[in-house]
């Protein structure tokens, strides 16, 4: 027998939701830049 409740969302939005966004991107960039240098750093001699 299924369930019989069902999942419901919306979006919620946040006062400081592009605050956060932000700081999440610029993680995400300085991750990326130093996973490029340790790759770099591996390849040499």
């Amino acid at each position: 027998m299924k369930p019989s409740w069902q999942v419901r969302r919306s979006l919620q939005t946040s006062p400081d939701g592009a605050r956060r966004w932000d700081r999440a991107y610029q993680h995400l960039l300085r991750w990326a830049m130093l996973t490029e240098q340790e790759v770099t750093d591996e390849s040499g001699d």
